[in-house]
């Protein structure tokens, strides 16, 4: 077998990668403490943009549920994105440093990582708003017409910024589960291989470890319905803040134990080869 391929590993050692990944931002916590805080700064930003007050005849609530995942979904995205690209350098030791995120090629790698997963968690929670509501539309007595006019304006959001980014983290962990997306996002930042080709060797690392997406998707359900219980308002709270960096450090784990650590170069080479 290719040591390049993705490997099988155990359920016992993927036990482990929560510790390891908690391991990697304790061993250099600020990079990861400026990256949690970031994802609720750039939410709050966002809240406060005219555009989703904006009244549009005929898409009725569509444009909140699009305002609710695009504010608080995409800050959650970039910043999943950047710790996992921070994990990598804390894990080789080398001081993550500014700079080198602000190259052009390295940005663009984070930006289609985090788009790709924003597009991911949009779709999810679209599909899921219009299930909804084609299930109420009999018992509810809601109108074919009403149906289109979209979800709840709070359909998706809790009482606090935290506990609503929280529930998009456990939506975003449950799509990556449903489209076998868990590896994309790391080997596309490590390897620099196209999103589709990165995509089919995501589903080929998964076959080989079905235990890891029920795992996943299982985290994923308990965080959203946490997320909605109000007596563990503070809980929430506490879960919500480090979510990101650690989501980030642990699909950088799983990507690590789940293929060769070495041979990056060569590795890009093959899969370019691939597309």
């Amino acid at each position: 077998m290719d040591d390049q391929s993705p490997r099988s590993v155990s359920a016992d050692d993927g036990a482990q990668w929560i510790r390891q990944s908690v391991h990697l931002v304790a061993k250099r916590p600020w990079p990861f403490v400026l990256v949690a805080m970031l994802g609720p700064a750039l939410t709050a930003l966002m809240l406060r943009l005219p555009l989703w007050d904006t009244p549009v005849p005929g898409l009725g609530h569509w444009l909140a549920l699009l305002g609710t995942v695009t504010c608080y979904g995409l800050p959650l995205t970039v910043s999943t994105t950047l710790a996992c690209a921070l994990a990598r350098a804390v894990d080789h030791d080398r001081a993550p440093r500014v700079a080198d995120l602000l190259r052009k090629d390295v940005l663009r790698l984070l930006l289609r990582s985090a788009l790709f997963l924003f597009a991911l968690l949009l779709q999810a929670f679209i599909a899921l708003a219009l299930i909804l509501a084609l299930v109420q539309a009999p018992s509810g007595g809601r109108s074919a017409a009403s149906i289109w006019s979209g979800p709840d304006p709070g359909f998706g959001l809790s009482g606090t910024i935290l506990g609503t980014e929280l529930g998009m983290g456990g939506g975003l962990l449950l799509v990556m589960q449903l489209l076998v997306a868990f590896f994309v996002v790391p080997l596309h930042l490590f390897r620099e291989i196209p999103l589709y080709v990165a995509w089919r060797v995501s589903f080929h690392a998964l076959q080989k470890n079905p235990w890891l997406g029920p795992g996943v998707g299982l985290i994923g359900v308990a965080l959203m319905i946490l997320s909605q219980v109000e007596v563990l308002a503070y809980l929430v709270q506490v879960l919500a803040l480090p979510f990101p960096a650690v989501c980030g450090c642990l699909i950088y784990v799983g990507w690590r134990e789940v293929f060769d650590k070495r041979g990056d170069e060569q590795a890009a080479e093959r899969y370019q080869a691939v597309a």
